[in-house]
C-alpha cells in the first residue's frame, strides 16, 4: 500500500478551510472552501515551463509524485467503527495545460518527469491522487479513537495535463458499525477530554463515545495468576552456560543466611522465564528438611534468543528463581524405568548442531522494512565493480565423531544486506566457501535478511581438522541499462553459520547432551560409547522425568544404553553424579509488588538503583508542586528498573518489559489512568557491553525501525499503549545521566526553576535558524518558518521574540544576522522557548553552536525550553549528545530539551512545531509534557510522520510548567510618561502621553483602566479616566491636562486600579512624575526678594525667564 507523506496546519495558523454544517450521532456534513487560499505559478526549469502551486498550507512530499497541497480534519469515532462519505456538492475548475512537477529530496530544485526520481504515476492516465478524500486508518488516544481524513484542493494527471481545482466542496461522512461497538464500561478521563475539545470537529457527540479504562483486553497476566508471589522469599540464580547445575544447602547458606533455615524440601521451586521446571532434591539425612549436606540439581539452559535472534541481544546470563517457602510443593522429577524391553531400533548416533556466530558489528538498516531481523553482525563482505573489497572468513574446527554411515551435513547461514539500490535488481550475488572449496552462489535483493540451507556431500567437498567458513561478493551484479554508469557496488553482513550431521554417540566423558529427531520418535533404545564413569542418569525436562538405570555394559567400549518412547523432539542430559556446574551467582530478591492493582499512580518515577536518592528528591519535589491542576491530589510513585524486570520479564533486561509495565499500570491501576512518566537514566543500544568504548544502560529504549535512519531509540513508544499505533498515551520524558552527580544536577535546576524573578525573559522566546548556506535557506525556508511562529503565535498573544538568523534570504532578515556568538548572547539574556530551525547532528546545531558553546553560556536561571525537532540532537542511544549536555551543564543551560533520536524531515518538524507553540501560546497548556502529548496526537499517519512522533523526544521532566505568564501584568514607569509640550503653562492645554507595558498575556475579551490625575500642594485632582482593551507587549493612552497652578505639579497614573482585569503582578502599577508649570502672567524675579529696600541709585534685577522652555520673548518694564 503506497503510503503518503501528509501534513496539515493548525487552523490557527491559516485560514480555517472548513465548516461544519450538521452533526449527529449518524453523520457530519462539513463544507471546505478553498478559494482565494491557493495560486499556480509558472517556474522555469532547464527552458521549460511547469507549474507550481503555492499557498498557506503544506504539501505532499513524496520522490517521484506532484508537489500538491494537502489538508486534514479529524473525527472522533467509536471504537472498531469505520467511515464512509459523500460528496454533496463539488464546485470545481480544471485548468487545462498545466504541470506540476515531481518532489526530489536530493536537490534544491524540482526535479523533470522525465529523471529516474520520478514515479511511475506520472505514466498513467489518471488523477493523483485518485480521490479528493482520503480516510486513513484510525488510531486510539488514551480512551478515544481518532480517524485522520486528507482533503486534496488539487488532483493532477500527468498524462491530459489537467489540474481539478475543488474550490468548494460539501462532503457528509457516515459512521458505521456504530451499532455494533461493545460497551466496555465508560470512563471519563480528563487528558482524553481536554484533547477531544481541540483535535475533532464532532466533540459533542464524540465525547460520549470513548472507551471504558479497558482499553482492550490483556495477555499481561495479574498478580494473581502470576507466577511471581511477593510475599515469597526468592533468590535470583545467574548461568551462563547449558548443563546441569548443582544448588547446595551450603550455597544458600553462604548467599542467604537469614532464609536458609528450617527449609521443607518439598517447597522449594525454581522457576525460569515465567515457567516452573523439576528438581532433583537430594535429602543425604531422610529429615525432609533441606538442610547439611543436602543439596538439588537442575538442568540450567542458556538465556533465550531474543526475537529474530540466534542470541540475546539483551542479556549474557539467564536467571532463575529460586524460592524456599512456596505454598504448595514444587514440581520433582519422576523416576521412570530406563530399560524397557520391546524397543524398535537402536540409536547410536544422534542430530549435532554446531552454532558459530559472534555479535562484532551493529547496524541500524536504515532500509530494513521492519524489525523482523537481527540487528547485530559477525563481519562482512563487499565487492565494487567485479573486485572482491572484503572477504569474510571464520575457522571451525572439523566435526568431532563424525558417524562414519553418514556423509551429509547440512549448512545453514544467515546474511544481510547493507547496499539497496533501485535500479539494480537482485542487488546482492555471494558467493559460499568452505575452505575456499566452492559451495554454492546466492541473490537476494535489498536490504533484507536472507537465509541460507544446503546439503553437502563429504565425499566431494573435504572436511579438514581445521577449516574455514567463507563468504565473498564481488559487485558483479546487473544494474539497468538505463544507468551505464551506475556503480555496482554489493555490501553484505554476515550474521552466523552453523552445520548439522550426524554424530556417533562416542562421549568420552561423563556428560552428553543428544536429541532426539523425527527419526528417533517411537520406543527406542540409544546407545553411548565410551562413557568414563560407572553411574548415569539421564534428566529428561520437558516431562520432568529422570532414567537412573539405564544399562551401564562396562564392555570394552564403555557402553551405556537406555530405552524412551518419544514422539516430539526430547532431550536427553546424560550426566554422572559427579558432573555438574555451580550457578555463577546467587542474589537476594528485594520484593515488589507491581502487577498489584489495588494501587493507583499519576506520576511515575522509572529509576535504575544507583539514582534511587535523587528519584526520592524529585518525588519529595513534587509531592508540594504539581502543576497539572486537572489531578487534584497526585499520586506520585517511583519504581525501580530491576523490579520491572523482575516481575515483567522474568529478571532479564528487555526494554519490552518497560512498556508491558507501563500499560499493564496505564490499564489496570485503580483510579485515573497514568498521565506522567519520567526516566531517570541514560542507555546505549549496546546492552551486554560487547564494545569496552560504549556507554553504559541504566534505563533502555524502545527499539523503533525508521525509514532511512533505521534501528532508533524510542521512549514515545513506552507510553504508545492504548492501540497498535505510535500515539503516545502519556506524557514521558528522561532525564538523562549516567552518575548520581549527574542525576542531582538534573533534579537542582528543576527544584530551582524559574531561578530568575524578572519579568522580561519570561515573556521572550528566541527563534534561531540556520542552514548549511543561503541555497539551503532558499530551500527550506528556515527564516521565514521562524518568523511565521512569531507573527502567528507570539505577537498575537503579547509574547516577544528576539530572533538570529545565519543566512538571510530577504531584506527584512538582515537586522536578525548572527551565528554562534549571537546565539549565545540571545540565550544568556532570557528567553523560555528557544526554537532551532537547520541542521542538526549529535553534538552541533549546522556547527554553529556546539557542545563548547553550551558550556560557554552564563544564562543562570534563565532556563529555556529548547525545540530541536531536527537531525539527531535527541540522539541520547550510546551518546552524551547536544540536548543532553543543555540539560546536565550545572546551573545553566536548558531545563529541557526536545530533539529527535534520527533523522528528520524538516516539514513535519515545522508542521509539530507549530502544533506545539499552538498548544502553548494559545491553549495555554505549559505543562510540557501535557503539550508534547497533544501535540503528538493531533493527525497519527504512517511513513515519514509516524517516524517523527516515535522519535521526537523529550529530555526533561514532562511536568516542568514553563515560566511563561498565565495573565496579564500591566505596568507603567516614569519615563514612560511624556508632555508636550514639554515645559507647561498655566492655563494652556497639555498632551499627556503614556505608554503602558504588558509582561504577561493578552486577555482577550478583556479591559482595563488608566487614570490619570494631578497632586498640587497636596490636593488631588483627577484629570481623567480610559478603559482599554487588553494589549500585547506595548500600548498607550494620550490624556489632555490644563494645569491650573503653576510650580511642581505631580502626575499620577493608575493602572487597573480596580482590579478589574485578573493580572499576575499589581505592584508596579501607579506611577508619578513631577512636572513644572509656568505662569505667563507674572514675572519670575530671583533678586530683589520681596521687601527689599535701597537708598541706591542703582538697583540690580536677576529674572528667572521662561521664555527658553515656553519658545516666547518676555519684555521686562521696571516701575
Amino acid at each position: 500500500m503506497k503510503i503518503f507523506f501528509c501534513l496539515f496546519l493548525s487552523n490557527l495558523l491559516f485560514a480555517q478551510s472548513y465548516k461544519v454544517l450538521e452533526s449527529t450521532s449518524e453523520s457530519i456534513k462539513v463544507e471546505f472552501s478553498f478559494g482565494g487560499k491557493y495560486r499556480i505559478n509558472d517556474t522555469t526549469q532547464n527552458g521549460k515551463t511547469f507549474q507550481k502551486i503555492s499557498g498557506n498550507s503544506f504539501f505532499s512530499e513524496q520522490v517521484g509524485e506532484p508537489v500538491l497541497p494537502q489538508e486534514f480534519i479529524s473525527l472522533g469515532i467509536k471504537k472498531g467503527a469505520s467511515l464512509t462519505y459523500k460528496i454533496i456538492s463539488d464546485q470545481k475548475q480544471v485548468f487545462k495545460n498545466k504541470f506540476i512537477l515531481p518532489y526530489s529530496k536530493n536537490s534544491v530544485e524540482l526535479i523533470e518527469p522525465s529523471t529516474k526520481d520520478a514515479g511511475v504515476m506520472y505514466q498513467r492516465d489518471q488523477e493523483y491522487p485518485a480521490e479528493a478524500i482520503s480516510i486513513h486508518s484510525a488510531y486510539t488516544y488514551r480512551f478515544a479513537t481518532i480517524l485522520p481524513i486528507g482533503i486534496y484542493p488539487y488532483q493532477f494527471n500527468p498524462v491530459t495535463r489537467e489540474l481539478i481545482f475543488h474550490e468548494k466542496m460539501v462532503v457528509q461522512f457516515f459512521y458505521k458499525n456504530h451499532d455494533e461497538f461493545l460497551k466496555a464500561g465508560k470512563s471519563f478521563d480528563q487528558l482524553t477530554d481536554e484533547f477531544l475539545k481541540g483535535a475533532v470537529l464532532n466533540y459533542s457527540f464524540s465525547k460520549n463515545w470513548v472507551s471504558g479504562k479497558k482499553v482492550e483486553s490483556s495477555n499481561i497476566k495479574k498478580a494473581d495468576d502470576y507466577w511471581y508471589n511477593p510475599k515469597q522469599d526468592w533468590l535470583k540464580l545467574y548461568l551462563k552456560d547449558e548443563g546441569i547445575y548443582r544448588v547446595s544447602f551450603a550455597d544458600l547458606e553462604d548467599a542467604a543466611p537469614s532464609l536458609s533455615q528450617n527449609i521443607n524440601i518439598k517447597k522449594i521451586k525454581l522457576f525460569t522465564n515465567g515457567e516452573e521446571i523439576p528438581l532433583e532434591v537430594f535429602d543425604e539425612d531422610g529429615d525432609s528438611l533441606f538442610n547439611n549436606d543436602d543439596f538439588f540439581q537442575f538442568v540450567g539452559k542458556v538465556v533465550s534468543p531474543s526475537l529474530y535472534c540466534k542470541l540475546n541481544i539483551y542479556n549474557n546470563s539467564n536467571i532463575y528463581w529460586l524460592t524456599l517457602n512456596s505454598d504448595t510443593e514444587g514440581k520433582r522429577y519422576e523416576e521412570i524405568d530406563g530399560y524397557k524391553p520391546g524397543w524398535g531400533k537402536t540409536f547410536l548416533q544422534s542430530l549435532m548442531t554446531l552454532h558459530f556466530e559472534k555479535d562484532l558489528l551493529y547496524e541500524r538498516l536504515g532500509y530494513a522494512k521492519n524489525l523482523e531481523r537481527d540487528f547485530w553482525y559477525w563481519g562482512k563482505a563487499s565487492g565494487v565493480n567485479g573486485r572482491q573489497s572484503d572477504v569474510f572468513s571464520a575457522p571451525f574446527a572439523g566435526f568431532a565423531e563424525f558417524y562414519p554411515d553418514s556423509n551429509i551435513i547440512t549448512l545453514r547461514a544467515n546474511f544481510h544486506g547493507l547496499t539497496d539500490y533501485s535500479t539494480i535488481v537482485p542487488d546482492h550475488r555471494a558467493k559460499i566457501f568452505l575452505t575456499s572449496q566452492f559451495i554454492d552462489s546466492v541473490e537476494w535483493d535489498g536490504q533484507n535478511s536472507f537465509d541460507f540451507e544446503k546439503q553437502i556431500d563429504t565425499k566431494k567437498i573435504d572436511i579438514f581438522p581445521d577449516n574455514n567458513f567463507q563468504i565473498a561478493v564481488d559487485g558483479l551484479i546487473t544494474a539497468n541499462s538505463a544507468y551505464p554508469q551506475q556503480s555496482r557496488s554489493d555490501e553484505i553482513r554476515i550474521n552466523w553459520f552453523e552445520f548439522s550431521y550426524w554424530r556417533t554417540n562416542r562421549v568420552n566423558g561423563k556428560y552428553f547432551h543428544l536429541t532426539s529427531t523425527p527419526e528417533m520418535f517411537g520406543k527406542n533404545q540409544f546407545s553411548l560409547e565410551r562413557w568414563t564413569e560407572n553411574d548415569m542418569q539421564i534428566y529428561i525436562p520437558q516431562r520432568s522425568e529422570v532414567i537412573k538405570n539405564p544399562f551401564i555394559t562396562q564392555n570394552q567400549y564403555s557402553q551405556v544404553l537406555f530405552v524412551d518412547s518419544a514422539t516430539t523432539k526430547t532431550d536427553y542430559y546424560c550426566t554422572s553424579i559427579r558432573n555438574y556446574f555451580k550457578v555463577d551467582s546467587i542474589k537476594i530478591d528485594v520484593p515488589s509488588t507491581l502487577r498489584n492493582i489495588n494501587q493507583g499512580v499519576d506520576y511515575l518515577i522509572i529509576t535504575h538503583k544507583n539514582f534511587h536518592s535523587a528519584a526520592e528528591r524529585l518525588k519529595q519535589f513534587r509531592e508540594t508542586h504539581f502543576p497539572d491542576s486537572s489531578i487534584a491530589t497526585p499520586r506520585i510513585q517511583i519504581t525501580q528498573i530491576e523490579d520491572i524486570y523482575d516481575e515483567f520479564s522474568s529478571g532479564l533486561l528487555d526494554p519490552y518489559a518497560v512498556q508491558y509495565y507501563i500499560k499493564y499500570a496505564f490499564q489496570n491501576y485503580s483510579g485515573t489512568p497514568l498521565s506522567y512518566v519520567v526516566l531517570l537514566g541514560d542507555m546505549s543500544y549496546d546492552y551486554r557491553e560487547l564494545f569496552p568504548e560504549n556507554r553504559k544502560n541504566f534505563i533502555p529504549s524502545m527499539p523503533y525501525q525508521s525509514h532511512e535512519y533505521g534501528l532508533a531509540a524510542s521512549d514515545n513508544m513506552f507510553v504508545a499503549v492504548s492501540g497498535d499505533d505510535v500515539a503516545p498515551d502519556v506524557a514521558i520524558g528522561r532525564l538523562s545521566c549516567e552518575t548520581l552527580a549527574e542525576a542531582n544536577i538534573l533534579i537542582d535546576k528543576i527544584i530551582a526553576y524559574p531561578g530568575d524573578p524578572g519579568k522580561i525573559w519570561r515573556q521572550n522566546s528566541l527563534l534561531v535558524a540556520s542552514g548549511q548556506d543561503l541555497n539551503d535557506e532558499f530551500f527550506f525556508g528556515f527564516n521565514d518558518a521562524s518568523l511565521s511562529l512569531e507573527n502567528q503565535y507570539l505577537s498575537p498573544n503579547g509574547f516577544s521574540a528576539k530572533k538570529i538568523f545565519r543566512y538571510p534570504s530577504k531584506p527584512a532578515h538582515l537586522p536578525f544576522q548572527g551565528e554562534g556568538a549571537e546565539i549565545r548572547r540571545g540565550i544568556d539574556s532570557g528567553a523560555v522557548v528557544v526554537n532551532y530551525y537547520g541542521h542538526g547532528g549529535g553534538y552541533q546545531w549546522d556547527l554553529i553552536f556546539l557542545n563548547d558553546d553550551i558550556y560557554m553560556l552564563n544564562n543562570e536561571g534563565r532556563l529555556p525550553f529548547i525545540s530541536s525537532v531536527t537531525c539527531y540532537t535527541g540522539h541520547f542511544d550510546n551518546q552524551d549528545v547536544f540536548g543532553e549536555q543543555f540539560i546536565k551543564v550545572p546551573g545553566k543551560g536548558a531545563i529541557a530539551f526536545w530533539g529527535s533520536s534520527g533523522l528528520t524531515s524538516f516539514s513535519v518538524g515545522v508542521d509539530l512545531n507549530i502544533r506545539f507553540f499552538n498548544e502553548v501560546f494559545f491553549k495555554k497548556n505549559y505543562v510540557i509534557g501535557k503539550a508534547i502529548l497533544n501535540t503528538k496526537n493531533y493527525h497519527v499517519l504512517t511513513g515519514p510522520y509516524a517516524d517523527m512522533i516515535a522519535l521526537a523526544t523529550l529530555l526533561g521532566d514532562p511536568l516542568i510548567e514553563l515560566a511563561l505568564p498565565k495573565k496579564p501584568d500591566y505596568a507603567v514607569s516614569e519615563d514612560l510618561i511624556s508632555i508636550l509640550p514639554q515645559f507647561p503653562i498655566v492655563n494652556s492645554p497639555v498632551q499627556v502621553k503614556i505608554y503602558l507595558k504588558n509582561f504577561g498575556i493578552i486577555k482577550r475579551d478583556d479591559s482595563l483602566t488608566v487614570e490619570l490625575s494631578t497632586m498640587v500642594k497636596n490636593i488631588k485632582t483627577p484629570i481623567g479616566s480610559k478603559k482599554i482593551d487588553s494589549f500585547g507587549l506595548r500600548d498607550s493612552v494620550v490624556f489632555s491636562w490644563t494645569p491650573t497652578e503653576d510650580g511642581a505639579n505631580i502626575l499620577i497614573v493608575n493602572v487597573n486600579e480596580n482590579g478589574d482585569a485578573a493580572e499576575d503582578d499589581l505592584s508596579d502599577n501607579e506611577t508619578s512624575k513631577s512636572v513644572y508649570a509656568y505662569k505667563t502672567s507674572e514675572p519670575n524675579i530671583v533678586k530683589p526678594t520681596n521687601g527689599f529696600t535701597s537708598n541706591k541709585s542703582s538697583i540690580e534685577f536677576l529674572f528667572a525667564d521662561i521664555g527658553e522652555y515656553v519658545d516666547k520673548k518676555f519684555t521686562y518694564e521696571i516701575q
